[in-house]
């Protein structure tokens, strides 16, 4: 059957702290049907220190979507008081073959940052330990992320940390692709170990990344990349007004050959591209894989010579 819908109207605020929880789930043993969708309306929303929204379907029908809109900023954080769990905004499917819910954020300002991750996934590496390594690699499709922020959209992480200590991500365990993810703000900064990805990571296919932007900065080990080493990769493309990478990536990779090719990078800037301290742009064909190109259109590409940054397409 259909699920119901969660919706939440609050006219000042809406904040989850200690690892509280909103989900909505399509369980294995309801067949068909649809999960019901969280909607939320407020100015400030805030998850915090493990709080999580989430939307799952263990089923084979499809799972509900996440929407905030409205608001004037949204904030996925950890202020330190000690949780296990990362706060986290997120679809999913494990297990059935119903497709992930779509996320959906409407604001002026999103902030992401110590361990905080808005993410969308077929099957689950997390889980793999509970559920045993064939279920881990069971779901559907993954959903699709769509951000619009009239002012700015921040990730801060750790640059010392070896792991992505802040996502945005649509990533396949499965057959089953992985989702696109869509941006639109006039200033997004990833700083410290962060991440926006497209990523399959068991051969089958990544969608795609688009980001309009007037100003975008990738430092500190940042990186973007949509990734599908042994499948089909999607495209990466940026339309911005200056990009600057200091000790930043922007990469793809894709392994399989199809007739639209896959793993582009497609930069449209009006002004600037700058690139410092071994930051990296790198474009991957792997195999007979076909696709891997590089497009920049801008006035100006800089590149401080004795600091060793690259742009790299290859066919391996």
């Amino acid at each position: 059957g259909q699920g119901g819908d969660i919706m939440i109207d609050a006219s000042e605020k809406v904040e989850l702290t200690n690892s509280s929880l909103i989900s909505a789930t399509l369980n294995a043993g309801q067949k068909g049907g649809t999960s019901g969708d969280i909607l939320i309306n407020t100015p400030e929303f805030i998850l915090n220190d493990g709080a999580t929204v989430s939307s799952t379907t263990t089923s084979t029908g499809q799972g509900g979507n996440i929407h905030i809109k409205d608001a004037s900023s949204v904030e996925l954080r950890n202020d330190g008081n000690n949780t296990t769990l990362p706060t986290s905004l997120l679809t999913s499917s494990i297990i059935g073959s119903g497709r992930s819910g779509n996320i959906e954020i409407d604001t002026q300002r999103l902030i992401i940052q110590d361990r905080s991750a808005l993410l969308s996934t077929s099957g689950s590496s997390l889980l793999r330990n509970q559920l045993g390594e064939q279920k881990s690699k069971q779901g559907g499709l993954a959903g699709n992320i769509s951000i619009n922020a009239t002012d700015s959209v921040e990730l801060f992480g750790q640059k010392e940390s070896e792991s992505f200590t802040s996502s945005i991500s649509s990533a396949t365990f499965t057959p089953n692709p992985a989702g696109n993810i869509t941006i639109n703000s006039p200033t997004l900064s990833l700083q410290g170990r962060t991440q926006i990805s497209v990523e399959a990571i068991s051969g089958s296919d990544a969608g795609d990344i688009n980001i309009t932007a007037g100003q975008f900065s990738i430092q500190d080990r940042a990186q973007v990349t949509v990734s599908s080493p042994e499948g089909q990769a999607g495209n990466l493309s940026i339309t911005a007004n200056t990009l600057s990478l200091d000790e930043g990536q922007i990469t793809a990779e894709t392994g399989k050959r199809s007739e639209q090719g896959g793993a582009n990078i497609n930069l449209q800037l009006t002004d600037l591209l700058l690139l410092r301290n071994q930051s990296l742009i790198s474009a991957n064909a792997n195999g007979d894989a076909n696709g891997g190109n590089i497009t920049i259109n801008a006035p100006f590409v800089i590149a401080v010579p004795w600091e060793n940054s690259d742009i790299i397409a290859n066919a391996f």
